[in-house]
Order: C-alpha cells, then sequence, then structure tokens
C-alpha cells in the first residue's frame, strides 16, 4: 500500500547564519559572515522524501565551506553573482553541485537565487542522473535572462501555494498537487542543462589557479592554527612562500576581504557561535576564548559586524534555550 503524499513547508527571515545552516537538509555549511551590519537571510523551501525546493536572499557578504549530501543533486539558478571556489558564476547562470562535492564559495551584499535540490533515485527516473559528473566550468551552464526569470517565477508560485495553506505539514491531495508542480520545475531544470553544458568562453570569470590556491591554502593554515592565536599576514605569506603583496591580492579576489579581516571575522563568528550554543555563559568567556583579551575592543568590533551588541546575542540565547526546555 502506497504511503500518504506528505511535505513540508518551511518560511523564515535568519539573523544568525548558523541558524539558517540547521535548516538545511540536503548540505551542511561552515559559514562566516564577512561584511558588517545585522544579516537578514531571507529562507522559504518545500520539502519533499527526495525532493527541495527553496529560495534564498542574503544581505550580507558570507562565505562558506559547502559539504553536500552524497546522495543529493543539487541545482541552484542564480540570480545574482556567486563565487564558487575558483569560478565567478554570474548572474542567470544554473550551477550543478554534484553529490559529495565540497566548495568554499562566497556570496554578495543583495544575493538571490532560487534551488532544487533531488535525491539520485528521483535524478535518475526524471533524466537528470548524468548532471553529477559535471565538475568546473561545465558545472556552470548559461542561461537566459527570460529563462532564469521563468524558473524564478515558478518556483516562487509553488512557495506562494505552499504559504497561503497556512501549514507546516501538507499532506493528501495539496501534497499531491504541490509534488505535481515540483517535478514539473525538476524536468525545466532538465531542459536547461541539456540544452548547453558548457559556459561559452567570456560568461564567466576564473581565478587564475595559482592565486586560488594561494587563497585556499591561506585559509587553511588559518583554519588550522588555534583560533586564539591565528597568524599574521606576514607569517602566513612565509608559510605559503609567496610575497604578502600576491597573498593580499589573492585573498581580496577570493574573499573580497584582507586575511586580517577574515581571521577577525571568523574569531566574531566563533564566539558568536559560541554564545549561541551555550557553550560560553558570558561575554567575557566568549572573548576569552576567541583571544580578545581588551573586551571593549572585543564589544566594538561585535557589534561592528553583527550589528548588535555581545550581550544582546548571550541575552537572546539564553531566552531561546529557556523556550525550549520549558
Amino acid at each position: 500500500m502506497a504511503r500518504p503524499m506528505r511535505c513540508r513547508f518551511d518560511q523564515r527571515i535568519f539573523d544568525d547564519i548558523e541558524q539558517f545552516g540547521e535548516h538545511l537538509s540536503t548540505q551542511r555549511i561552515e559559514p562566516l559572515q564577512l561584511s558588517s551590519g545585522r544579516l537578514r537571510l531571507g529562507f522559504k523551501s518545500l520539502r519533499f522524501e527526495d525532493a527541495v525546493v527553496m529560495r534564498l536572499e542574503c544581505n550580507r557578504v558570507v562565505s562558506d565551506r559547502l559539504h553536500m549530501d552524497p546522495a543529493w543533486l543539487l541545482l541552484v539558478v542564480l540570480l545574482a553573482p556567486q563565487r564558487w571556489g575558483a569560478k565567478f558564476a554570474p548572474a542567470e547562470s544554473l550551477v550543478v553541485i554534484a553529490p559529495g562535492a565540497e566548495y568554499r564559495n562566497r556570496v554578495s551584499e543583495g544575493f538571490r537565487c532560487v534551488e532544487a535540490a533531488v535525491r539520485l533515485d528521483l535524478a535518475d527516473k526524471l533524466g537528470l542522473a548524468h548532471l553529477r559528473h559535471l565538475k568546473g566550468k561545465d558545472a556552470v551552464i548559461p542561461m537566459s535572462p527570460a529563462a532564469a526569470r521563468r524558473l524564478e517565477h515558478r518556483i516562487d508560485r509553488l512557495l506562494d501555494a505552499s504559504a497561503a495553506t497556512g501549514a507546516i505539514a501538507i499532506d493528501g491531495v495539496l501534497a499531491q498537487i504541490l509534488r505535481q508542480g515540483c517535478l514539473e520545475i525538476l524536468c525545466s531544470l532538465r531542459c536547461v542543462a541539456c540544452s548547453s553544458t558548457r559556459c561559452p568562453p567570456g560568461s564567466e570569470i576564473s581565478t587564475p589557479a595559482h592565486r586560488w590556491l594561494v587563497a585556499e591554502k591561506a585559509v587553511q593554515t588559518i583554519e588550522a592554527a588555534p583560533i586564539d592565536r591565528p597568524p599574521s599576514v606576514e607569517t602566513l605569506a612565509t608559510t605559503l612562500g609567496t610575497t604578502r603583496r600576491t597573498l593580499l591580492n589573492a585573498f581580496q579576489e577570493a574573499f573580497g576581504t584582507s586575511p586580517s579581516r577574515y581571521i577577525l571575522a571568523k574569531r566574531l563568528n566563533g564566539a558568536r557561535r559560541s554564545m549561541n550554543l551555550g557553550e560560553s555563559h558570558s561575554v567575557t568567556d566568549a572573548a576569552l576564548e576567541y583571544g580578545f583579551e581588551n573586551f571593549g575592543r572585543f564589544a566594538c568590533y561585535y557589534r561592528r559586524l553583527f550589528g548588535e551588541a555581545p550581550s544582546s546575542t548571550l541575552f537572546r540565547a539564553g531566552k531561546f534555550g529557556r523556550e525550549v526546555r520549558n
């Protein structure tokens, strides 16, 4: 006997990148907020057992390391440019994220995209399975502006219809109707992907391999160092066997900031995460854990990056924890 059709709708505005990451079912991210100001990340998703459609909007520069679930394929319709590793994919392109793939990516302020994730068994049935083998520039597929707008409109209509039910869990006939809409969107993405599997010359911008390698190795060195004793720019350059200028240029191109600002943002994001998870029970604990001995300077840096005082983060995290326990 066939199981009844069920799906789940989620719609939220996040002001914390870590909380957003917890709502992703087909991928794991290790995010960092890099630009200053209060984060506003809009998220809508309709999730079936073997398919998910989503819309994302972000008002700040965010870098993260994405780890794709090996049982899922992700198709991203970019409505604003995004950097995927050494590639800079333009707006109005389809980016294919293969099962098990890992990318270090960066989104700019005003980023928008719509996405569809499909489990591999369903991808096989829909003729999408061959896309799992696309890599590099072949995984960035150009779209016409009209095609991108049509897909955006179709996904928005499906998400709006889900929201109109007023329910989080949806089943029965309505779930079947939404399921059909989801399958039609996946078939439309298949048509786009099959129309071209390679970006024409000049349609995407690549960071030269040696510069991207310098930036990537620099980040790996930063991540390997104790969080409260990060390496200096000079130490990074010496460790990597390159010049300070080369390191600064490579880092700016890859992440849109300098190594020292990246390190500061990483420490501040770590302190925020520690307070949100209840691992630090005071602002002082969080500051000391991440190597800030001047608490006034820590509070100033924190407010500048996240648009709120660290005490506000701690209070909200404690209030949320009490609500969960009750």
